[in-house]
This record gives C-alpha cells, sequence and structure tokens, in this order.
C-alpha cells in the first residue's frame, strides 16, 4: 500500500470523529419575520432610535450613547464585527457595546455546540435571544458566542470572498505585460471553516514570457475548543516552469492554535503530510519526480488596522523529512485599502523559496528566491 494511500485513510478515520459533535439548534425563526412586541418594547426601555426593531437594521449603542446602525457580521473573542454604511466594516470591543436591537433574525452559535436562531436584544453584556412570538429563547453570555452572523444557518450566509487583480503593459523600445490574480473563498460555518486560494502571475517581454506560476491553497479546520483547531485536509498545489517545477502537490494534516490579539487574529499550525513533485526537466542521471514526507509549519494573520486599513499575512513552510535542507516555502503578504463600495486598492508581496532547487536538463539551476511586489484593484464579496 502506497504512503498516499495511507495518508488518505488517516484523513477519513479522522473526519468523522472530528464532525461528530454537531451543534444543537433551535427551531429555526422564518428570516422574514418581523421583530415581536417584546423586541421593539426595548426602543423605549434603552431610549433608542425610533427605527430600533424595525426598520430591518441592527441598532448598536456604544458606552458613549451613541447608536450606530447596520449589520453584525460576527461576533468572536469578545470582538463585535459591525458593517455600517458610514463606517464600513468597523471592530468594536464588546466591553464597549451597551445595548444592541436588531429588527432581523440572527444565528448564535456557543462554544458549547448550541445553535440559537431569532431576534438579538443586549444590554449590559447580557444577550438575550427572542422566537418570533417574544418568547426568550436563550440567555448567552458574549464569552461563550462563537460566531454570530444576520439570517439564519443557511450555507449562503457561511461564505465570503476576494478577487484581485493587477496588470501592466509597456511598449516602446521593449514590449512588456504582467498580469496576476488573487482569488479566495472562504466558509465560516458553526464551529469549521474553509480557506481557499488561488494565485496565479504571468509575464511577457518581447514575445516571450519570463513567468509563469499557479498556486492554489486549501484546508478545512475544525474547532473542538474555542482556541485549538484540528485541519483535515490542508492542500497546496504549486506550479512555475521557472523553478522547474511542473506540478508539486502537498496534501497534510495538522493541529492549530487561534488567538484574537486586539483587532488582529492570529493562528499558527504544525502538520506532516506527503508532497510529490514533477519537475520540467533534469539532468540524465536524475529523476523526473520526487516523493517523500513532510513536515508543514503555517501561519496567518488578519489584522484590522483600521476601519479602511487590513492586512493579511499567510506563511507556510514545507520540509522533507529524509532532507530537512530541500525545505520550500511561500509568503503572502497583503495590505488592502478600502477606496469605494466594496472596491479597495490591494498591495502584495509574495516571496517564494526552494532551498535546493533541481538543475535543469540543460545544466541551469533556478535561483532558490523569488519575489514579487504588486498592486491592484480587489472586490470583496
Amino acid at each position: 500500500m502506497s504512503r498516499q494511500i495511507v495518508l488518505l485513510l488517516i484523513a477519513i478515520l479522522l473526519l468523522p470523529a472530528i464532525a461528530s459533535a454537531s451543534p444543537a439548534t433551535d427551531t429555526p425563526v422564518d428570516a422574514d419575520d418581523e421583530a415581536p412586541a417584546a423586541v421593539t418594547a426595548r426602543q423605549n426601555t434603552v431610549w433608542a432610535p425610533p427605527g430600533a426593531g424595525t426598520d430591518g437594521f441592527t441598532w448598536v449603542q456604544l458606552v458613549s450613547g451613541e447608536w450606530v446602525k447596520g449589520e453584525i457580521k460576527d461576533l468572536r473573542d469578545g470582538n463585535l464585527s459591525f458593517d455600517s454604511d458610514e463606517l464600513d466594516l468597523f471592530e468594536y470591543d464588546w466591553a464597549d457595546v451597551l445595548s444592541v436591537i436588531s429588527s432581523a433574525p440572527h444565528t448564535v452559535t456557543t462554544w458549547d455546540k448550541e445553535v440559537h436562531t431569532g431576534f438579538i436584544v443586549a444590554s449590559n453584556g447580557d444577550i438575550e435571544v427572542f422566537d418570533g412570538s417574544g418568547a426568550v429563547i436563550a440567555h448567552v453570555s458574549p464569552d461563550q458566542v462563537s460566531s454570530m452572523i444576520q439570517g439564519e444557518a443557511r450555507e449562503s450566509n457561511f461564505w465570503s470572498g476576494k478577487l484581485s487583480v493587477g496588470s501592466t503593459v509597456r511598449s516602446g523600445n521593449s514590449d512588456q505585460s504582467d498580469a496576476n490574480m488573487l482569488v479566495k473563498l472562504n466558509r465560516r460555518a458553526l464551529v469549521s471553516r474553509f480557506d481557499n486560494t488561488l494565485s496565479v502571475n504571468a509575464a511577457n517581454s518581447d514575445g516571450s514570457k519570463t513567468q509563469e506560476s499557479v498556486r492554489y491553497t486549501s484546508k478545512y479546520d475544525r474547532f473542538f475548543t474555542r482556541d485549538f483547531f484540528v485541519t483535515v485536509p490542508g492542500y497546496e498545489y504549486f506550479h512555475d516552469r521557472f523553478q522547474n517545477i511542473a506540478q508539486r502537490h502537498s496534501p497534510s494534516v495538522g493541529l492549530g492554535y487561534d488567538q484574537k490579539i486586539g483587532p488582529a487574529d492570529w493562528d499558527t499550525s504544525l502538520g506532516a503530510g506527503w508532497q510529490y513533485i514533477e519537475y520540467e526537466s533534469v539532468a540524465a542521471d536524475q529523476d523526473l519526480t520526487d516523493k517523500d514526507w513532510v513536515l508543514r509549519l503555517g501561519t496567518n494573520l488578519e489584522w484590522d488596522i483600521t476601519s479602511d486599513l487590513e492586512f493579511d499575512l499567510n506563511y507556510s513552510i514545507f520540509a522533507p523529512v529524509d532532507e530537512f535542507d530541500r525545505y520550500s516555502h511561500n509568503m503572502l503578504s497583503e495590505l488592502s485599502l478600502d477606496v469605494w463600495w466594496d472596491f479597495e486598492f490591494d498591495f502584495t508581496f509574495a516571496w517564494d523559496r526552494q532551498n535546493k532547487p533541481q538543475e535543469a536538463e540543460d545544466g541551469t539551476t533556478p535561483e532558490k528566491d523569488d519575489f514579487r511586489l504588486t498592486t491592484g484593484i480587489g472586490w470583496d464579496f
């Protein structure tokens, strides 16, 4: 039995055990239901604006006494992500939130794997969930909330993504064109997350290709506590003819730790996997393919510097068990500035390294490091 099959069997055997702890759910509230009188009555109790509870928005009152209206994107680790027309996406420490009144159903998931769907009213930190008849179906402490989203626990509410494109064209004494694309597709569910990233880069100079690379990464994380998660599976595909790599496949499994540090979300994971590499060409006495067990270390940082400025950093390194010095790593950092609606300027820096590149058939050896700095326009969806 091949090593690849053994790794696949391990992943298959682990999945049922991880997925067995399914959250218990209440009978969902219809997304078109209007807030019951018990919710709108809080308007007078907390001196809310006249439309609170009836205008389709969620109203949040800060400890300063100010009210803002918009949509709750998430509540996690004591931080409320709130999207308003005027302030765009903003982070509030829950300690700075005095009251909340929602006029649309929300789904609240706890770390005890309970799921409650209803209308949200919060006062002095305590969160109450009302059903359509006005009965309180749950009292939830903010530190027990693993996720809070507007609407029912529908599949469409779990997905988000981003498309970023950039291009440069030069003509005159030399003709040169560069194009790059970055696509992210993420699923944030009750106690899991599924992240996918595709990066494509190409460049031509005077009719000849000078760059051609494709990288796709995917990982499914399942949280078994608020901080610890298991990745089953993770996967990376990479192609770069100028690094002499026709294709590289790296499936893996691992364990990770996630933590919230102010406005930043940072996680680190360690795992093991299998790597298969096929080269574009090799010297006469070398194998065209290479395969081995590998160790993987990865880290991800998402930092909302301001309401309009965000920084993302992704880093991973794969090291063969038999030859650690044949490691390869990738770093992708992205600084995004909101400009209008869901569009933003993106400044991206990437660093690829093959510590021991494979010599090609013509005797040339690729450089160890590739650096890339690009600018583009991004669209969040």
